[in-house]
C-alpha cells in the first residue's frame, strides 16, 4: 500500500463515519468549500497561462468577496474563530494548488492575489505569520497539508479506532504511523536548511 492510499483509504473511512463527518470542524469546512468552489472548471483556469498571464480565478475571487456574509457566517460558531478559517481556508488551499498541479509560477500569483485580503481578515498585524504561511513546493504544500489535516483530525481518529473494526484499525495504525514518518522527515529538513543557513 503506498503512502498516498494511506491517506486517501483513511479519509474515505472518516468521510463514511457519520460521528466524524457531524464533529469535524475541518472537514465540514472543506466540504463546503469543494461543494462551492472546489470543481475543476473553478481552479483549472487559474493554473492556465495566455499570453504569459494567469487567467481570472474564480475560485479565489468568490471566496475573497464572500468571507464575511459566506464563509463567516456559514462557519460562526463558539467553537472556531475567524483566525482558524483562516488557516482552514489556507489548508484547503493548499490542497487545490496540489490537485491542479500549479505551476511555482502561478502559485505566486495566486498568493500575490490573495495578500491584501489575508493581511487585512486573516493576519492583521501579524505580517510574519502571513509570509511563513506562503509555500511554493508542491510536495511541502502537499506534507504540509496532511500533517495539518491529521493534527485537527487527531482528536476524533481515538473515538474512531475504538469503534472500528480489526481491519479500518490497521489502516488507521498506518495512516498515524504514515504522519509520524512524514513530521519527522519535515523535521530534519528543517534542522538541515537551518544548519545549512549558519
Amino acid at each position: 500500500m503506498s503512502e498516498i492510499s494511506i491517506v486517501d483509504n483513511v479519509l474515505q473511512l472518516l468521510k463514511q463515519n457519520t460521528k466524524f463527518t457531524g464533529s469535524s470542524h475541518l472537514f465540514k469546512f472543506y466540504d463546503k468549500l469543494n461543494t462551492f468552489y472546489g470543481t475543476h472548471e473553478n481552479f483549472s483556469v487559474c493554473n492556465e497561462e495566455n499570453n504569459l498571464v494567469v487567467q481570472s480565478c474564480p475560485a479565489i475571487e468568490e471566496i475573497m468577496e464572500n468571507w464575511d456574509d459566506g464563509i463567516l457566517s456559514l462557519f460562526n460558531s463558539p467553537d472556531i474563530d475567524s483566525s482558524k478559517l483562516c488557516d482552514y481556508t489556507f489548508y484547503w488551499l493548499y490542497g487545490k494548488l496540489v490537485e491542479y498541479n500549479f505551476k511555482i509560477s502561478n502559485i505566486s500569483l495566486v498568493y500575490n492575489k490573495l495578500s491584501s485580503f489575508m493581511k487585512d481578515k486573516c493576519f492583521k498585524g501579524k505580517d510574519e505569520i502571513f509570509y511563513i504561511k506562503k509555500v511554493y513546493d508542491l510536495k511541502e504544500l502537499k506534507n504540509k497539508k496532511e500533517l495539518y489535516d491529521f493534527v485537527e483530525y487527531s482528536k476524533y481518529l481515538k473515538d474512531i479506532w475504538n469503534d472500528g473494526i480489526g481491519d479500518n484499525k490497521k489502516k488507521y495504525c498506518g495512516y498515524t504511523k504514515y504522519i509520524f514518518e512524514l513530521y519527522k522527515e519535515m523535521e530534519r529538513k528543517n534542522v538541515h536548511q537551518y544548519i545549512s543557513m549558519k
